[in-house]
């Protein structure tokens, strides 16, 4: 063959792996990820993401375990002598709809209220369960603050049914449904159900991408107000700083290297996760990379002190956040913590669960809070988020705590509640709809690669048949 042609064809293939790599690492990425920005940002016309934004695609469910208190075993003094029976699940599947949407005047951002729906999920639930189940916990009555609690007491002095509730430490629900939907008659309120009135808003993605469903407010304020302190100096605190989306969407095109945020109003703060934590995976044969809710967020640190509503700092314990300000727990000292204090697991003793938890269980994997997002899109595909509720029971907080024992440290004891998981994986129908956005970059990866290929195919050809013929 002439020498020309074989040199002819070697620079064809070189043209062809030159101009593959160049397009596939280059040019490609960018224009992809361009055209899916364009498609995320939050506007009435891009009529998929409007929808998912208006009413959530991905079924949320909340598994909620009880821990019930057999006090039977209680010493009178501490906490941890009481035996716990964990209890559950009790499954509620919850919708979450939007309503009064408003755009701004520039489409920069958008206002909106959240409802939330739930409907007891039977079949999820565990075996035998009802979501009429009665079940006795530690009286949560005792978390409220002292102030509130005696003047609780004062109201009833004339009701001996209200009283007779203070000479035991158990306390009898009206049902698990009472106390985490419809509103128990004594706490006056639901667990998981309250209503939540406050206006968000958030970015639109429109002039910043990278802004995308930003929370920029909420209660109509740019900063968590009236829960945690400020730092001395009067200035923002870590604990008051609003930063975050709600974490069903993050900004298009990650790359695995960033901290993300997510603001949770049921803690009414913002916590921060990184990728690389724990391993990445497939869901419904998308690829994702898994973001996980940091332990620093919770850890005793200096950062960290904002979140202490103790007179003394000293009374307040690594890992736990005190709700007294907080949302629906306002004016009750729930203490909220990542599941079985899986970041300081030495509470499980302090609390008794050392009883029914084994410490060598309590890992990131199954203890930590994780999200699972497309990069190219953002889309939070599937999520867990893992939390305790435990009561703060102080001593002489009613006659039947007059012998309940404090130490150095703590003036309190805590006695574990609830344990809540809520988890949610995109659907099938979505699914599709999201790899049918995927696919034309798939295409165009798949021929750029054998385009790569062919070029080198024909340099080792040319190459094979130049040297054959000398």
């Amino acid at each position: 063959m002439n020498p020309k042609i074989l040199i002819a064809i070697g620079v064809i293939g070189a043209a062809f792996i030159i101009i593959g790599m160049s397009v596939l690492f280059g040019a490609l990425p960018k224009i992809v990820q361009d055209k899916v920005n364009e498609q995320m940002v939050l506007d009435e016309n891009n009529t998929d993401i409007y929808d998912m934004f208006k009413s959530l695609p991905v079924p949320l469910q909340f598994r909620i375990w009880a821990f019930e208190a057999d006090v039977s075993t209680f010493d009178g003094q501490h906490i941890n002598t009481i035996t716990y029976k964990k209890r559950g699940p009790y499954v509620y599947n919850e919708q979450r709809n939007k309503s009064f949407i408003e755009f701004s005047s520039d489409g920069n951002n958008v206002s909106y209220t959240l409802d939330k729906y739930y409907t007891f999920n039977k079949d999820e639930s565990c075996p035998g369960c009802s979501k009429d189940d009665k079940i006795n916990f530690f009286n949560p009555l005792f978390a409220m603050e002292q102030a509130n609690l005696d003047s609780f007491i004062e109201a009833n002095k004339k009701d001996p049914e209200t009283l007779r509730m203070f000479e035991s430490l158990i306390y009898n629900f009206d049902t698990i449904d009472d106390l985490l939907i419809t509103g128990n008659s004594n706490l006056g309120q639901s667990i998981l159900a309250s209503k939540d009135f406050n206006t968000f808003i958030v970015d639109t993605g429109k002039s910043d991408i990278k802004q995308l469903e930003q929370v920029l407010s909420y209660a109509d304020n740019s900063e968590i107000t009236g829960v945690w302190p400020n730092n001395d100096d009067g200035s923002t605190s870590r604990c008051n700083k609003l930063i975050g989306t709600d974490a069903t969407q993050y900004a298009p095109g990650l790359t695995g290297d960033e901290t993300i945020w997510a603001f949770e109003t049921l803690l009414c703060y913002s916590l921060y996760a990184k990728h690389g934590i724990l391993p990445d995976r497939d869901v419904k044969d998308i690829p994702t990379y898994r973001y996980t809710i940091m332990k620093e967020n919770f850890l005793e640190t200096l950062e960290n002190s904002c979140f202490c509503l103790e007179d003394d700092i000293k009374q307040c314990t690594s890992g736990m956040l005190n709700l007294k300000k907080c949302g629906a727990a306002i004016g009750f000292e729930f203490l909220a913590s990542p599941a079985y204090f899986f970041e300081a697991p030495e509470h499980l003793k302090w609390t008794g669960l050392d009883k029914i938890v084994n410490i060598d269980d309590i890992t990131e994997e199954n203890c930590g809070t994780f999200f699972d997002i497309e990069p190219q899109t953002g889309i939070v595909l599937n999520a867990e988020k893992k939390l305790m509720l435990n009561i703060k029971v102080r001593p002489n907080a009613v006659p039947a705590l007059k012998d309940l024992a404090t130490d150095k440290y703590f003036n309190y004891q805590v006695s574990p509640f609830l344990y809540i998981e809520e988890a949610g994986g995109i659907d099938d129908e979505n699914a599709k709809k999201l790899k049918d956005k995927l696919y034309p970059k798939k295409v165009a990866t798949a021929a750029l690669i054998i385009m790569i290929v062919v070029g080198v195919l024909l340099i080792c050809v040319s190459v094979f048949l130049y040297f054959r013929q000398l």
